[in-house]
């Protein structure tokens, strides 16, 4: 195939999956595909039938044809949509419990509370709606299943095992803020349209306990299960006091993140070696040239396999083979499935002489990727697996053209072409990993240089010689050898992590600059000998990147811009002021390496280039708002604490500042023509040892000096009514003259808070409630809502809404909730507004 040929298949390649893509995000377009697809048909047939008259432009041919395959890749992906879309659950569903048979289709991951993994149910069910439903393909067919410690069955969870269990389901539903995660679209990609759990009380025992139905077997099952035996006798051969290289260990070896530390995914961010900890496209693919070039070596020797098969296709042929192996024993992720599909469609393609091109090859795998599975192109990793693979395969091309030659290569050119091959690898990646964590480090390019082939051909196979010593041979001594080895790694990673200088990309790139990024980085790989085109694509990319970090809009002075982040039940706020950012609350924590601080509030700030907190507030000593605090202040320098707990618990907290406060009545900012004023605690109510911690929460209000549709706003922390009727006659400072556009909802819209006296004096137009979906709690409670809607006020729920912003002293408010932005396929919240409503 010409050049001209590549580009323009890779050009097709790039526009299908860039539309498959906006198909999944925005519904309107699923009406027209069909349409598309008949005039797609009708145009082709009319070019056939050109074609044998001799009347067809061979331009026209290629667009009517690429525009057909186009479209019938949209077309199937409809169809795999469409059938998505119908497994839901019921809202009649939503607080009854079911006993559902199933099998258990991964590994058990343990969490803070229990067990979780992924629950297939069968098609034949005993209980008749649900057979009604299995039948009509309406039913879930993959359900994420959490199983409470209290409630685990004396049996071992293992994969294959089918169960009898009452579950109760939901929709899947997580919190959702800008610069998040979005785990609600993780779940779509995955097929999981069900959350579920084990519910084994008094009520329960009266319709069925859990039943161990049967154990499937199978080389997939047991190849799995001994996954999980090996991992178990790591974790029992190892000591525990050394659980971050065990933890990497494991995901090196066998692809188990799970118990790696928030602390060590710091440290591998910062260095740039994250995707070496995962089983990523880079890992296998250096893994497989080692192979390939150890057993090219050894094959050479014999005179009699040389005869049989050449060499180089030995090593090939093996290399691949050790490359499917591995991803099997780490587990089969979807970067390692991906990884192995373009290296056995590479190796079988230029064999057979079908696809000597490495961009062909590239395109022929993306699409085999994309038909056996169209939902991919919603996960990050389909596009750093496939990102970094693709740039090997375009930094290395030669080997794939004409792979014999390298043979009569010197030494010194193949470590040019090897390390040149890394340099343009890291440089392909920094765009893309600004663009969907917006940082990258610069200086983890040279890292790379040295991590990647220690990684992949000395510390991997090391790890995996001492674990296979272990299962078959119960060789313990090379177990703890090579996690000694792995911990001085890390140590040397540590030592070089902390001499470096801080050098972190930190951007907002739009698709478009990434795009561009990437397409300079094809040109310097492709085009090379052409200057001309060097430095107009060098000139492009100084442009993009001046782009990329051009400052985002400031807050105008006077203005504030709230953000009131979707926590689940806890609170967190950010106000951004023309010169300074106050969060109030740092969220909770959801578990023991898990919290709001990690979760929400730092890729929020990230998002929107925040590197400094001018005043954290804590409103109170209670884990829904000071969870994610530690994690907050330990990655974000905060100059002040202002707080209603002491300084010394604010310390065994983990809480990091220049300096700290105590929140006290009276106190008085004027920051940027925005006054702040904190109506509570007073210092006697503080400093009581009777009087709860809810009742001594910072109560701040918010008052923009310019002119515009909302200027105030009140962040009521977790005050009772009591307290409420405190601050309503309070002789110094009460809310009586203190009229509010927006409120936070006290106690999160308990029915303990917001009592009628203090809706009297604040008067709010908008209550905004932070609270958990579905909560055991009932927040906001029913009867709370009603009180709010008798004032006249506007409930809104960052349950229902995700995260919600708007602008106090702005000409228009421009109240925004995040879920409302995005009405993507993933966001059918049908059934739970019907159940907020009820609970409302």
């Amino acid at each position: 195939m010409q050049p001209r040929g590549q580009y323009g298949l890779l050009l097709w390649t790039i526009l299908g999956i860039g539309c498959l893509t906006w198909l999944h995000h925005w519904t309107f377009v699923l009406p027209y595909v069909r349409e598309g697809l008949m005039v797609c048909c009708g145009l082709s047939l009319a070019l056939v039938l050109a074609k044998r008259w001799r009347l067809a432009n061979p331009r026209l041919t290629r667009l009517i044809f690429g525009l057909f395959g186009l479209t019938s890749l949209l077309f199937y992906s409809q169809i795999m949509v469409q059938e998505r879309l119908t497994q839901t659950v019921p809202q009649a569903w939503l607080h009854e419990t079911f006993v559902v048979q199933g099998e258990i289709v991964d590994l058990p991951v343990r969490t803070p509370f229990g067990v979780r993994f992924l629950f297939r149910p069968s098609e034949q069910q005993a209980d008749e709606r649900l057979q009604s439903v299995a039948q009509s393909g309406s039913l879930p067919r993959l359900v994420s299943l959490s199983w409470y410690d209290d409630d685990l069955p004396s049996e071992k969870l293992r994969l294959g095992q089918v169960w009898r269990v009452p579950i109760s389901m939901r929709v899947p539903h997580a919190s959702l803020n800008s610069g998040g995660f979005d785990q609600e679209k993780s779940w779509w990609a995955q097929g999981v349209r069900a959350i579920a759990t084990v519910r084994v009380n008094e009520r329960t025992e009266l319709i069925q306990r859990p039943q161990l139905i049967e154990q499937k077997n199978g080389v997939w099952y047991g190849l799995q299960n001994w996954r999980a035996g090996a991992l178990a006798k790591i974790d029992g051969m190892l000591p525990h006091d050394e659980m971050d290289s065990v933890a990497v260990f494991k995901a090196l070896t066998l692809g188990d993140q799970s118990d790696i530390s928030a602390s060590s995914w710091q440290l591998f961010q910062r260095t740039g070696v994250t995707h070496l900890v995962s089983i990523s496209g880079v890992h296998i693919t250096m893994l497989a040239a080692l192979v390939m070039w150890l057993v090219q070596r050894l094959w050479r020797r014999s005179v009699w396999l040389c005869a049989w098969m050449p060499s180089i296709y030995a090593g090939q042929w093996l290399g691949v083979l050790v490359a499917l192996l591995y991803s099997l024993v780490a587990g089969w992720a979807l970067p390692a499935q991906r990884t192995v599909l373009m290296l056995f469609l590479w190796l079988v393609l230029t064999r057979l002489g079908i696809a000597v091109s490495a961009v062909r090859v590239l395109c022929l795998a993306l699409l085999v990727a994309v038909v056996s599975d169209p939902f991919c192109v919603l996960t990050l990793s389909f596009w750093l697996s496939f990102g970094a693979v693709a740039w090997l395969v375009l930094a290395f091309s030669m080997w794939s053209e004409d792979f014999e030659r390298m043979t009569n290569v010197s030494w010194r050119m193949r470590w040019r072409r090897v390390v040149g091959g890394q340099v343009a690898t890291g440089m392909a990646l920094l765009p893309m990993s600004v663009y969907f964590f917006q940082q990258a480090p610069l200086f983890g390019v040279l890292i790379n240089l040295v991590a990647i082939p220690l990684v992949s051909a000395v510390v991997t196979p090391l790890l995996l010689l001492s674990v296979l010593s272990l299962m078959l041979f119960g060789w313990a001594s090379s177990l703890l050898w090579a996690n000694d080895f792995l911990r001085w790694c890390l140590s040397a990673l540590t030592w070089l992590n902390d001499r470096l200088p801080e050098a972190m990309w930190k951007a907002d790139l739009n698709w478009w600059q990434a795009l561009l990024l990437v397409g300079f980085g094809v040109l310097l790989v492709n085009v090379w000998r052409r200057g001309w085109r060097v430095v107009a694509a060098a000139a492009m990319a100084v442009i993009v990147f001046g782009l990329s970090m051009m400052p985002k809009e400031r807050v105008p002075y006077g203005q504030v811009f709230v953000h009131v982040l979707d926590v689940g039940q806890g609170s967190a706020v950010v106000l951004r002021m023309n010169d300074e950012v106050w969060v109030y609350d740092a969220g909770p924590r959801y578990g023991s390496d898990s919290d709001a601080g990690l979760r929400v509030l730092l890729p929020f700030l990230r998002d929107a280039r925040i590197d400094v907190i001018d005043k954290l507030i804590l409103s109170h000593d209670d884990a829904d708002h000071t969870g994610g605090a530690s994690s907050l202040t330990k990655a974000m320098r905060v100059r002040e604490v202002v707080s209603s707990i002491g300084r010394d618990r604010l310390q065994t907290l983990g809480v990091l500042a220049d300096g700290y406060v105590f929140c006290q009545v009276k106190q008085n900012w004027h920051v940027s023509g925005v006054d702040l004023i904190m109506l509570n605690p007073e210092e006697r109510l503080r400093e009581s040892a009777l009087a709860s911690d809810n009742q001594k929460s910072c109560v701040l209000r918010v008052e923009a000096a310019a002119q515009g549709q909302w200027r105030s706003f009140v962040l009521a922390g977790d005050i009772d009514a009591l307290q409420e009727a405190r601050l309503v006659v309070l002789p110094t400072g009460g809310v009586r003259r203190w009229p509010t556009d927006v409120a936070l909802m006290s106690h999160h819209g308990s029915n303990h808070s917001s009592s009628a006296p203090w809706l009297e004096a604040i008067q709010p137009k908008i209550a905004i409630a932070q609270a958990g979906f579905m909560s055991q709690f009932v927040h906001p409670h029913p009867w709370v809502v009603a009180r709010y809607h008798d004032m006249g006020a506007q409930v809104i729920n960052t349950a229902q809404g995700g995260e919600i912003r708007f602008c106090l002293g702005c000409p228009s408010a421009g109240l925004r909730q995040y879920r409302q932005t995005q009405p993507y396929l993933w966001r059918d919240m049908s059934n739970a507004q019907q159940v907020l409503r009820k609970n409302n």
